[in-house]
């Protein structure tokens, strides 16, 4: 017979012990996975708004392209939907309606129709964002701000002894009421923006 040594019953073999995690451990790991996802969606949303504020840009430059060429057939530029505070003169749809949702850009029921196929203004598809014009011969630069319009050049004290025009782009991402607005205009060689991300 062998005098080997056997495991008692009662005794704890340590090599066969397994620890898990306690619920403290699994409740710092779930905090920072939302902390990091919170981070993540902040940065995501603030970078589809800026994503949405290109179509913008790229509607102003084009609508700047457009004024210049109808101002060397007319030696004037035209205005499609007026002064920038007015909500309703903006295409294709107006302010109160804007909703982060994008809209086709010809609109033939719209009052500025036409106006905006004279300017010769497309768009490659639907467009978040609308847009208004205003367009003068020489004299006072008289464009009231859009809604939320910040610091606004565009006032009647500045005279211009040249032509000139102004084209507003307006977008409320969220639906809130607040309005993204850039802007671009004669003698200006950017878009200015005054918020992007609402």
């Amino acid at each position: 017979m062998s005098t080997a040594m056997s495991p008692t019953r009662g005794a704890i073999d340590v090599r066969s012990v397994r620890r898990g995690f306690t619920l403290v451990e699994l409740m710092i790991v779930v905090a920072i996975v939302s902390v990091l996802a919170v981070i993540a969606l902040v940065g995501y949303n603030k970078y589809t708004r800026s994503a949405a504020s290109g179509e913008a840009r790229a509607m102003l430059l084009s609508i700047r392209g457009a004024e210049d060429n109808y101002k060397s057939e007319v030696l004037t530029y035209l205005s499609c939907g007026g002064d920038p505070a007015a909500p309703g003169g903006y295409y294709p749809r107006p302010l109160g309606s804007l909703n982060g949702k994008k809209a086709a850009w010809d609109f033939p029921t719209h009052a500025d129709y036409n106006c905006w196929r004279q300017l010769n203004v497309r768009s490659a598809g639907p467009v978040r964002y609308s847009f208004t014009v205003k367009g003068s011969g020489p004299g006072a630069m008289t464009a009231n701000a859009p809604p939320g319009g910040g610091v606004w050049p565009y006032t009647g004290s500045v005279t211009s002894p040249d032509p000139w025009f102004v084209a507003v782009a307006a977008g409320d991402y969220d639906g809130d009421g607040i309005y993204s607005i850039l802007y671009a205009g004669s003698g200006q060689s950017e878009v200015t923006v005054v918020d992007d991300t609402e």
